[in-house]
């Protein structure tokens, strides 16, 4: 299903054309950032042939739980996805709060959609604080090599060259056995006057907010 989702359709219809195509959950201003994975990695053929090996079968379709009315398009786009590679799926609209209640209880009986936030914190702070990323997390995922990972990071230095390594072990997990689909990245679109001085230089987190302190505007 990874490999199934054509991001680039996602970034061109979603996004009009704003934002990059990306696979991993990370900022280019996070330490963690791999600009390796800054690409589609889509290959609807071998999402055919893996399910094919897998001996891949349905007797009824996969529930797609959409978080709130301004994911449905992106539940539209996934399905289309998965049903080119031959898995049958049902949209599940919902309202967010009911669906944050089933995020946090890990009920959801197939796949759902919707965004996270932190990864432009440090990224142990992702992996620990997400619902998608931290143990417990919604797709019971908690191999020992991840468990390994968030462990030795607890322990780093962020900005370190052994916290690097950790990162690095981490993205190569997350491509060759990811129990999360990235669709696009959620970053907003700032338009900003010519006349606006200190934009762009001085954020703060989360979400790159502008220290409106340290922005001005020439006469």
């Amino acid at each position: 299903l990874f490999l199934a989702v054509d991001r680039q359709r996602f970034v061109d219809e979603l996004r009009n054309g704003f934002g990059d195509v990306t696979c991993q959950p990370w900022p280019k201003t996070s330490p963690a950032f791999d600009p390796a994975l800054e690409s589609a990695h889509y290959d609807p053929d071998k999402a055919k042939s893996l399910l094919q090996q897998a001996g891949f079968s349905q007797d009824k379709p996969l529930p797609l739980n959409s978080r709130s009315p301004s994911f449905d398009n992106a539940a539209a786009l996934l399905k289309q996805n998965f049903e080119a590679v031959g898995v049958k799926v049902e949209i599940v609209p919902m309202e967010a709060n009911a669906f944050t209640a089933m995020l946090q209880k890990r009920g959801f009986e197939g796949l759902w959609a919707t965004t996270h936030a932190y990864s432009d914190l440090a990224p142990v702070t992702n992996l620990e604080v997400t619902f998608p990323y931290r143990i417990p997390n919604i797709s019971y995922y908690d191999t020992p090599e991840y468990e390994a990972i968030i462990k030795a990071l607890k322990q780093l230095d962020p900005l370190s060259d052994e916290a690097k390594q950790q990162y690095k072990a981490f993205n190569d997990l997350f491509i060759n056995d990811p129990w999360l689909i990235p669709m696009f990245p959620a970053a907003r679109v700032d338009l900003v006057s010519s006349k606006v001085r200190g934009y762009g230089e001085y954020f703060v987190t989360p979400n790159d907010s502008p220290n409106y302190a340290k922005i001005w505007k020439t006469s």
